[in-house]
């Protein structure tokens, strides 16, 4: 992803194009491919001191007058949007300027996902939002911060998986991000061996994937005795091996992948098992609630509990006294002292609707510090799928399935 804004910035040539990396990861890909970066603290508060410190490291002399501050996670923009601020920076009236344009259409609309260009995260903004822009973010926080900047005006943020479980940065992430959850969307994973153009079987040695996927093609590693290697994300391994060229390295990830990266599709659908499904939560900065008379709505909230006996029946008995069906109930620790037990529920129903709402009032009574996180519809895959296939064991607990 940084690379496609450097090639950009580039593509634009206007000035020298410096990278400031936050990772020596960042710097060793982009001084692989033949450009120019700087290694800063790590632990800087922002992006603009992270542009300040490599500034001062590359033109200590103040030899450039104007800078151009790039995001790295927008490889989308077009090298002549530089041209454009440049005209204007070169008027000395003015210090600072921001390239903005009015959002008039759904084909201007950006949802960021988070992972490489073409991750599932990716293909499930595609999917949910038809003609948005997909905007990759590295991390699910960059993908937050997009939203509340303005970059985004949704964020899809995965939060279970049908074979690895939960996601667990959902817990920590959401309830304290100020977004509310404004639908969800069912992405079925199908993971596709992906290689260079020309490539025989016989000829591959490694595939390289993200680590949950890993773990869901061992039936492929085991028929063809490859190498598995973890990667950050599936589509940034499909990236990898585009740039490598080699016959002998594969990448397992999406069509979309192979699409992106000019990649050949050796074999579909290569996954252990065929309902591998990812559930994302669809994220707004304002909330969206449907009127209460609509069918089919989700209500997701948290709350808390003290660790004593009864406290979870106490709280969850009024669900079933009205009628209530949860569909969804996690728990996680709160704080470090292992004193109180946090819950995130999903839940049918409306909380203006009689039988939630009676169920919500005798939750408030014996719970603590709940919060709805969003009211809104249930996603179509709900209606269109059976209860079998739900005991399947979940291997693991999952960090970027979206990926």
């Amino acid at each position: 992803m940084v690379l496609r804004v450097w090639d950009a910035a580039m593509a634009a040539n206007i000035g020298p194009v410096v990278v400031a990396a936050a990772d020596q990861e960042i710097y060793d890909a982009v001084t692989a491919a033949g450009g120019t970066a700087i290694l800063t603290d790590p632990d800087l508060p922002s992006g603009s001191d992270r542009v300040w410190q490599a500034t001062q490291a590359f033109d200590p002399d103040g030899k450039y007058d104007v800078l151009l501050n790039l995001q790295g996670d927008l490889p989308t923009f077009e090298p002549q949007a530089l041209h454009a601020v440049m005209s204007v920076m070169a008027n000395p009236m003015y210090d600072v300027g921001t390239l903005v344009a009015p959002v008039t259409s759904d084909a201007e609309k950006n949802a960021a996902s988070v992972g490489t260009p073409g991750a599932y995260s990716d293909l499930a903004c595609r999917n949910a939002k038809p003609g948005w822009k997909t905007l990759p973010c590295r991390t699910f926080a960059d993908a937050i911060d997009a939203v509340h900047q303005g970059r985004a005006e949704l964020a899809m943020l995965a939060c279970e998986n049908s074979l690895a479980g939960r996601v667990p940065d959902i817990h920590s992430l959401l309830p304290a991000s100020g977004l509310q959850i404004v639908g969800e969307h069912f992405q079925r994973v199908e993971h596709c061996l992906l290689v260079v153009p020309g490539t025989r079987m016989e000829q591959v040695r490694r595939v390289h994937t993200h680590p949950v996927a890993l773990g869901q093609i061992r039936n492929l590693i085991r028929d063809y005795n490859l190498e598995p290697v973890a990667e950050f994300d599936t589509a940034g391994a499909a990236e990898l091996v585009a740039l490598w060229k080699k016959p002998e390295e594969a990448a397992v990830a999406s069509a979309l992948a192979a699409e992106l990266y000019g990649l050949d599709i050796l074999k579909k659908n290569v996954e252990d098992a065929d309902h591998n499904t990812t559930r994302f939560y669809i994220t707004s900065r304002t909330a969206d609630r449907p009127p209460v008379e609509t069918p089919n709505v989700m209500t997701t909230l948290i709350f808390s509990v003290k660790n004593q006996p009864g406290a979870l029946y106490k709280v969850l008995g009024g669900f079933a006294t009205n009628g209530v069906n949860m569909t969804r109930l996690e728990s996680y620790m709160s704080g470090e002292t292992f004193a109180a037990s946090r819950f995130l529920l999903d839940v049918d129903g409306h909380p203006d609707d009689i039988r939630l709402s009676k169920a919500l009032a005798e939750l408030d009574f014996f719970a603590q510090n709940t919060t709805i996180l969003g009211v809104y519809p249930q996603s179509p895959f709900r209606q269109h799928t059976s209860a079998e296939g739900q005991d399947t064991p979940r291997s693991m607990p999952v960090h970027a399935i979206s990926g």
